[in-house]
């Protein structure tokens, strides 16, 4: 009798142990799964804010103007993304904050600078803060990799 019972719960054990690890695996498979389309809705960002660089440095400015405003709406969009995945967020903490912060700031400074790169009225100092804002934003973009 004792040795029957120590059998069944020697499987019960087992049983959990398999349903524990299991659980790991998907839990696993999940985040990679995760991560893989918070990098691939991140290319498309990386891309713009350096095209928006680039059109920048060579004076450019309406197709700067462009460039900053499609890199700020894909930003927009991996933002979005991070709010429909908060378990994803909060198992990333330091790379979520940094991307909710640089590229909530990327949008911002579209909004306000944009229209002065149409116009060409973009002055050095503010045109310093973009330059220096897009490299964060993709900075912060390619340590999450």
């Amino acid at each position: 009798m004792q040795v029957r019972c120590s059998l069944v719960v020697a499987a019960a054990l087992a049983l959990v142990a398999a349903g524990c690890a299991s659980s790991k695996a998907a839990d696993t498979t999940t985040r990679m799964k995760q991560a893989h389309e918070l990098r691939a809705l991140e290319r498309p960002t990386v891309r713009e804010i350096k095209l928006t660089f680039i059109a920048l440095m060579l004076r450019h400015d309406g197709r700067a103007a462009e460039r900053l405003e499609r890199a700020a709406e894909d930003g927009h969009t991996v933002l979005e993304w991070v709010d429909d995945h908060r378990s994803f967020a909060s198992a990333n903490e330091p790379t979520v904050d940094c991307l909710e912060e640089s590229l909530g700031a990327l949008r911002e400074r579209a909004e306000q600078m944009a229209p002065a790169l149409r116009d060409r009225s973009l002055e050095a100092g503010e045109r310093i803060e973009l330059r220096r804002a897009l490299a964060e934003a993709a900075n912060c973009i390619q340590a999450g990799d």
